[in-house]
């Protein structure tokens, strides 16, 4: 069963002690869990004595005094480890599933059938109706919605699970005791208010460095039935978050994109190195039949599309999607036209300043104006 946290300071230490010793690797805490080790109680495990002591001296050895606690949450943090009954069925079954969990909410939302809904964190004002309007879609069926939190696609995902009436998770990249980005701390609170959950494999204090975000992606995914990306750029961190459902045999949908915009370049890849084409609920569901039937009798299913190495340094592929454009306003348009009225809500400016920067735009060849409204000229990136 779950372990609640910050009701024992024993229980708290041991734990902490053996998921930050520099001693252990992800691997060897992954064996030890399901091998049944207790970090509380070494002696319940099958290790040798030797084993037991040596391993009892290492955590006692460890030091976690400068690691603060459990935040200000309205209910209490759980750790769901690796082993344990409560540790969702589709995530265990990855190679390289999280040692343990840290979860405020419902943990058992965790076990249920979801779909991961994932994207930019700079979308045009399309993707994030598009996000927001599916998410919707999917809780209506009866689905979760997992998504990481992040600016745009993401929250608008969360979002929209939330306004359908459902149950969203939200998967962080930091420890429980700091939200990323800190605006979405209301966010956080009303997804475990609706019946949600937020979930984290990384301890209280760890900030949001660039090096965790794939990991928060395996685990979005390894969650899930399958992925649904709406609007990424290449390179992008949703493109690893596709790349990593895929590794993990679980599908991989991708919204269509024009030619002429690069925001949605990630998703013309996707479709085609063999993602299906999503266009909107129903077609996600119909394309994870096969997924529902093959877990049911926990046999993975096969991936249906397997991702080739993308040419770009891995270095510059973690949060690439997290660069502004050179004019801010360019993040509201998309394939469709947004009109002027949409871009004044949006952008929360007046109508003269708006004005300005669009006949700006206009004459710069960035942005072309019909009776229906403003929309981006952006030429397919030369490679």
């Amino acid at each position: 069963m779950a372990i609640t946290l910050g009701a024992s300071p024993v229980t708290d230490r041991c734990w902490l002690a053996f998921l930050t010793t520099p001693r252990l690797t992800h691997s060897q805490r992954r064996a030890l869990l399901l091998a049944g080790f207790d970090p509380v109680d070494p002696s319940s495990s099958g290790l040798a004595p030797s084993e037991r002591e040596a391993l009892a001296t290492v955590l006692a050895e460890t030091p976690v005094q400068g690691i603060r606690l459990w935040p200000d949450w309205p209910r209490s943090v759980q750790l769901v480890p690796l082993g344990d009954p409560d540790y969702p069925e589709m995530l265990a079954a990855c190679s390289d599933a999280p040692p343990v969990l840290f979860v405020v909410g419902d943990s058992t939302v965790l076990g249920r059938m979801g779909i991961a809904v994932v994207g930019t964190r700079n979308p045009s004002a399309d993707g994030r109706r598009a996000a927001h309007e599916l998410s919707a879609d999917i809780v209506k069926a009866g689905f979760t919605v997992v998504s990481g939190l992040a600016r745009g696609v993401d929250s608008a995902a969360h979002l929209g699970a939330l306004q359908g009436g459902g149950t969203t998770i939200a998967v962080m990249a930091t420890g429980m005791d700091r939200i990323y980005p800190a605006e979405h701390a209301r966010l956080a609170r009303d997804i475990v208010n609706a019946g949600g959950a937020v979930v984290t494999e990384f301890v209280p204090g760890v900030a949001p460095l660039k090096g965790h975000f794939p990991r928060r992606n395996r685990t979005i995914s390894g969650l899930t039935l399958g992925t649904v990306v709406v609007e990424a750029g290449r390179p992008s961190g949703s493109l690893l978050t596709a790349t990593a459902a895929a590794e993990q045999g679980r599908e991989v949908f991708a919204y269509p994109w024009s030619v002429y915009h690069r925001g949605g370049e990630g998703c013309r890849y996707l479709l085609a190195e063999g993602a299906g084409l999503a266009l909107g609920a129903e077609s996600v569901i119909l394309g994870l039949r096969q997924a529902m039937e093959g877990w049911a009798t926990m046999t993975p299913p096969a991936p249906r599309l397997r991702l080739q190495a993308d040419p770009t340094p891995p270095d510059r592929c973690a949060l690439a999607d997290q660069a502004p454009p050179t004019n801010p306003l360019l993040n509201h348009l998309g394939d469709g036209e947004v009109p002027l009225a949409r871009l004044v809500e949006l952008t929360g400016e007046a109508v003269g300043p708006l004005l300005r920067q669009l006949s700006e735009l206009e004459l710069s060849g960035a942005v072309c104006c019909s009776s229906a409204g403003y929309r981006a000229v952006r030429p397919t990136r030369q490679r």
